[in-house]
């Protein structure tokens, strides 16, 4: 069996809306599992 259905990749500015908004609505109204990565520290170009 799979872990997650979903990966939600994001910038820690958009954390309230992506963990609190997008992540808080596929787990709690949908079911869908998600797993979180924080894309911040990667090099930004």
């Amino acid at each position: 069996g799979k872990d997650y259905d979903a990966l939600v990749c994001y910038h820690e500015k958009d954390a309230p809306v992506a963990l609190g908004v997008l992540v808080a609505t596929l787990e709690n109204k949908y079911r869908i599992k998600c797993n979180k990565l924080e894309l911040s520290h990667l090099n930004r170009n």
